[in-house]
């Protein structure tokens, strides 16, 4: 007879808390996982696994933090993300705290055109007129590193 609980046994939890352990079975060896573990949508400003790409490399998402759009130009901001391979996305969100309006990134609606783009060591926004206005910007990049 084998030392243990049987899961069938144990009594349901009415509520899960972040930092409960969750036991899994798999392949007839017991892990335990976090609640904040099960998060399949996780947005972070650090790097994050979210996937795997079509050639079966890990696939990143990293939210960067951009501020205020451009006045009808282009800004630049460093991503920090070394040995960036294929960008599969970059979109986003900017946020007037005034009124708390929002605009999504990239917009091609009329009068609004807003592009975004990521380069080796930036991405980029370009705004078309004067969006200066949305003070709080934000590009959500998923991507491949050529080191995987």
């Amino acid at each position: 007879m084998e030392d243990g609980v049987k899961i069938s046994e144990l009594t349901q939890a009415s509520t899960i808390n972040d930092s409960d352990l969750i036991p899994i079975v798999q392949n007839n060896e017991t892990k335990s996982i976090t609640k904040q573990d099960l998060v399949v949508d996780k947005y972070s400003t650090t790097e994050q696994v979210i996937g795997a790409w079509i050639d079966n490399k890990p696939i990143y998402r990293k939210v960067i933090e951009c501020g205020a759009l451009p006045n009808a130009s282009n800004k630049d901001v460093a991503h920090n993300i070394q040995n960036l391979g294929v960008t599969i996305k970059c979109n986003g969100m900017a946020v007037r705290t005034s009124d708390s309006r929002a605009l999504t990134i990239p917009d091609s609606t009329p009068n609004a055109e807003i592009s975004c783009g990521v380069a080796n060591t930036n991405v980029y926004i370009t705004t078309q007129n004067d969006r200066s206005s949305f003070n709080n910007s934000f590009l959500i990049i998923e991507y491949t590193k050529t080191t995987d």
